[in-house]
């Protein structure tokens, strides 16, 4: 298997780093690159049907839409100053787990690597796993990196 195209998906929280150094890692003995992506889930209660909430009139989902991808190009211009491989940088908007998967095959990728919020037990049946789901429905290669095992050197 050669790995020229990594895809890593980014929420900006801690657990994210370490798969992003695993990836410049591996991309920097295979001569390949890294792509990016962070997935803006869309609120689901906005949209109308049974479980959707009332938008106030001065909701502005434009407005919000901007700031939210300003603030993602800034976050990703300070991750990816100095990372020494090539690096592009997408951003998406639905459901993560989704969106990761289409990115990669779109993308052509070789590899996902994504970190996990290490979530278990009843914390994790609430919230759930985008790395689940990414490992459950993606037909490319997964690598997933836990944040104990970050934290260790693991």
């Amino acid at each position: 298997m050669k790995i020229q195209k990594i895809l890593v998906p980014v929420d900006f929280s801690a657990n994210s780093r370490p798969a992003i150094d695993a990836a410049i890692s591996l991309a920097q003995q295979t001569g390949g690159s890294v792509t990016l992506v962070h997935v803006s889930e869309i609120p689901a209660l906005i949209g109308g049907g049974p479980l959707s909430a009332e938008v106030p009139a001065t909701f502005n989902y434009a407005a919000v839409r901007k700031a939210v991808l300003e603030q993602v190009e800034r976050q990703f211009k300070e991750l990816t100053a100095s990372l020494g491989v090539p690096v592009e940088t997408v951003t998406k908007e639905g459901v993560p787990f989704n969106e990761i998967i289409h990115t990669a095959e779109s993308i052509g990728a070789d590899l996902i690597v994504m970190g996990t919020h290490g979530y278990t037990g009843f914390k994790h049946l609430l919230i759930g796993s985008v790395a689940e789901k990414v490992v459950r429905g993606s037909p490319i290669p997964v690598l997933t990196i836990r944040p104990q095992a970050a934290a260790k050197g693991q």
